[in-house]
């Protein structure tokens, strides 16, 4: 019981240490006014013809969601790995058997999480180059 606690605090506290790790403080305007003017520049921004997508932008992007997701999968990952792997060793024979039945589906969430990721990496990597 102590160890599923233990793996649901230390998987809040990565997941938060992720969310925040990006932070960038802007001293932006919130009055009536600039929000207005702002969505009004958005808006005329669309109806321009030879609008084109800003390629740096879109992968900075790109970049910074892949490797934000995948440091969560893996710390998910890591974290049910090694909580599991305590819990066989530390079982009896019945708990064990129910481990291993535990194993099953950790190694297929393993397998499609990270194979997402290379598809990702993949779809990226092809569609760079036309």
């Amino acid at each position: 019981m102590i160890t599923k606690k233990l793996a649901i605090i230390l998987l809040l506290f990565i997941i938060s240490n992720v969310l925040f790790l990006n932070i960038n403080v802007s001293n932006a305007d919130f009055s009536l006014d600039s929000i207005i003017k702002g969505g009004k520049s958005f808006l005329d921004s669309g109806k321009e013809v030879n609008q084109t997508i800003n390629e740096a932008n879109l992968k900075s992007v790109s970049d910074g969601l892949f490797n934000s997701l995948l440091l969560i999968a893996s710390s998910i990952a890591i974290i049910i790995g090694i909580v599991l792997g305590i819990q066989f060793m530390l079982a009896t024979v019945e708990e064990k058997a129910e481990i291993k039945k535990a194993i099953i589906p950790y190694v297929i969430g393993c397998a499609v999480a990270f194979g997402a990721f290379g598809i990702w990496k993949l779809i990226v990597s092809i569609l760079s180059a036309i």
